[in-house]
């Protein structure tokens, strides 16, 4: 790991915009999101129908008719029930983006469980105060772009585990690679 810092620069800093800078990278992360979901195209996957990564079994017992779902419903669900848990626990900055592409794509829990195991604390699935402080302590110590290669590195982990583990089922996920890669930082 690096220590943050450049020979003859200041430190990293971590990234704390205003609002509207927030609303002009949460409107570019969406977009990318939306992308790597797939955008418009209706597949069938692990959670049934999905459109703009928007799943029948994530979101249809809430009344969304995935089928026929517009891009400003999937961009509200993912600003009302994504955004807002992971801003008040990670903060405004890239490391959010990064830990929200996770949960779009493998859920809170096995999100929360593959970034502990990038911190080295016990994996409970559990988004605690235990795991909200060592994860601002790791930020704070190695900056933004470290712990997203530290979370990236053990989200391939996570789906080379769960390939190996039912080939039949998993082995075909073969752009998750490519996803494990998303960097917000690098995207810019």
């Amino acid at each position: 790991m690096s220590n943050g810092l450049n020979v003859g620069s200041l430190p990293e800093r971590v990234f704390a915009p205003d609002d509207m800078e927030w609303e002009e990278s949460q409107y570019q992360f969406l977009t990318g999101l939306l992308n790597r979901e797939g955008g418009d195209t209706l597949t069938t996957d692990t959670g049934g129908l999905t459109k703009y990564g928007i799943s029948t079994r994530a979101h249809g017992k809430q009344g969304y008719d995935i089928e026929n779902l517009t891009e400003a419903e999937a961009r509200t669900i993912y600003e009302e029930q994504y955004i807002p848990q992971a801003v008040n626990r990670i903060g405004k900055n890239n490391v959010t983006w990064k830990f929200v592409d996770m949960v779009v794509n493998m859920g809170w829990g096995n999100a929360t469980s593959v970034l502990q195991e990038s911190l080295g604390i016990e994996e409970d699935g559990s988004f605690g105060p235990g795991t909200e402080k060592k994860l601002q302590d790791f930020i704070d110590a190695y900056g933004e772009d470290e712990v997203i290669s530290m979370l990236s590195d053990a989200q391939l982990k996570y789906y080379e585990e769960l390939r190996a583990s039912n080939p039949d089922k998993y082995g075909k996920y073969t752009g998750w690679d490519h996803r494990a890669k998303y960097n917000p930082i690098k995207e810019k």
